[in-house]
C-alpha cells in the first residue's frame, strides 16, 4: 500500500494537527460559539469544533485564506486528519470566521492563558498561539512570566489588528482583486467573471447602522467593482470575455427589511449596463436576479425565526414552483450566460426566481 489504510496513522505521534486537536476537543472553551446554536434546526453543515480546528491550525501555520484552507483539506494530510476527510468549502469556512469572529478571537488566546500558567511555550510560529512542551525542553525555549505576558499581550494586539483589518470595508476590495491576480497567475487569462458576492444585513431604514451600509456596500459594490477593473484588461487583450453580475430581485423591487442590500443589489444593475456599454472589446456583461436561493445565508435566516419550519413553507408558498430556487438553478443561468450560446446577450438581466415576479397575489 502506498498510504495507511487509516488517516490516524498519516501523522507522526508528535505532530502539531494532534495537538490542535486536542487542544480544541479537550481544553478550549467553546462556549461563546456553541451558544449561538440554540436549536438543530439550522445547524452548520460542518461542526463548529472541526471548523475552529482548521482556523486554529490554519492561523498556527500562516494558512488564513479561506480558500487556501480549503484546498489544503484535500491536499495537505494535516488538515485532512484535522477536518476528518469533511473538507469544508471556502463559504461555509469564510461565514464562520464572519459570523464569530469575537468569539474566536478570544479563543485564538486561551492557549496563551495555558501556556502562562505552565510556564512554557514553543517558540515560532506556533508561539502565537502556544504549545505545551516536555519536561526534558531546552530551558532556552521556556518563557519568564514577564515575557509571556508581553507575548501575550502582543498577540492579543495582533489579533485586534486581524479584527479590524477583516470589519474594514477595504478588506473586501483587497480580497476581490488578489483572487483575480491569483488566477491570471496561474492561468495567464481570465475568460469568465461570475462575481456571486453577498452580505445581507436585516433592518429597516431607520433601524439599519452605518457600519452594516458601509459592510454591504464595501463586499456587494465596491469588492464587485474592484474584480471587474481588475480583470477587464486580461479579458481586453484575450480578445473578449463574460463577466457575469448576481444582483437579486430586491435590486428590482422592494423589502422594507432589506432597503440597503436591495439599493446595492439595484446598483449592480446599472454597473452591469455600464459595462456592456464597452462591448467593442468583446466584453460582455449580465446580471442574474434570483429570488430567494437555499443556501447557507437563507438557511439562516430561517433558523432564526420562531418556527423556522413555518417561516420556511410561508416563502416556498409564495413562489408558483413551490420552492426555493437551489444553488443549480442559479449556477445554470451563470453557465448559460458564460458560454457561447449567449454570445449577443449583454447588458440586460437573467430573472431566475421561480415565477414570484409573475404574480400580483
Amino acid at each position: 500500500m502506498l498510504l495507511p489504510p487509516s488517516l490516524d496513522e498519516w501523522l507522526p505521534q508528535d505532530h502539531l494537527a494532534r495537538f490542535v486537536a486536542e487542544l480544541v476537543d479537550e481544553v478550549l472553551d467553546l462556549a461563546p460559539i456553541l451558544a449561538s446554536y440554540t436549536e438543530r434546526r439550522g445547524f452548520p453543515p460542518y461542526g463548529p469544533r472541526l471548523m475552529v480546528r482548521l482556523l486554529t491550525y490554519g492561523y498556527t501555520t500562516g494558512v488564513r485564506s479561506s480558500r487556501a484552507i480549503e484546498r489544503k483539506c484535500t491536499d495537505d494530510v494535516a488538515f485532512r486528519y484535522l477536518a476528518a476527510g469533511a473538507g469544508p468549502d471556502y463559504r461555509s469556512i469564510s461565514r464562520f470566521q464572519a459570523r464569530h469572529l469575537d468569539a474566536l478571537a478570544g479563543i485564538f488566546t486561551q492557549p496563551l492563558h495555558l501556556a502562562q500558567s505552565s510556564g512554557m511555550v514553543k517558540m515560532g510560529r506556533v508561539a502565537l498561539y502556544g504549545t505545551k512542551l516536555e519536561a526534558n525542553a531546552s530551558k532556552h525555549k521556556a518563557m519568564s512570566y514577564t515575557r509571556l505576558v508581553d507575548k501575550e499581550q502582543h498577540v492579543e494586539a495582533e489579533i485586534a489588528e486581524l479584527q479590524a483589518a477583516a470589519a474594514s470595508p477595504a478588506w473586501a476590495w483587497a480580497v476581490a482583486r488578489e483572487m483575480i491576480d491569483a488566477a491570471l497567475a496561474a492561468l495567464d487569462r481570465v475568460d469568465v467573471l461570475h462575481a456571486n458576492a453577498a452580505v445581507q444585513v436585516m433592518g429597516g431604514l431607520e433601524a439599519t447602522e452605518p457600519a452594516h451600509w458601509d459592510r454591504m456596500y464595501a463586499v456587494n459594490q465596491r469588492a464587485v467593482a474592484e474584480a471587474i477593473r481588475a480583470v477587464v484588461p486580461a479579458m481586453r487583450s484575450a480578445g473578449g470575455g463574460s463577466i457575469i453580475l448576481t444582483a437579486s430581485l430586491l435590486g428590482i423591487t422592494g423589502d422594507p427589511d432589506l432597503p440597503m442590500y436591495g439599493a446595492t443589489k439595484g446598483a449592480l444593475r446599472a454597473r452591469c449596463r455600464s459595462v456592456a456599454a464597452h462591448g467593442v472589446d468583446n466584453i460582455r456583461c449580465n446580471t442574474i436576479c434570483p429570488g430567494d436561493v437555499d443556501t447557507e445565508m437563507v438557511r439562516e435566516f430561517f433558523a432564526h425565526r420562531p418556527d423556522p419550519d413555518a417561516a420556511r413553507a410561508e416563502i416556498e408558498a409564495r413562489y408558483p414552483l413551490g420552492r426555493l430556487a437551489s444553488p443549480a438553478d442559479i449556477a445554470g443561468a451563470a453557465l448559460f450566460l458564460a458560454s457561447d450560446d449567449a454570445a449577443y446577450v449583454t447588458g440586460t438581466d437573467l430573472v431566475v426566481d421561480g415565477g414570484l415576479l409573475a404574480r400580483i397575489y
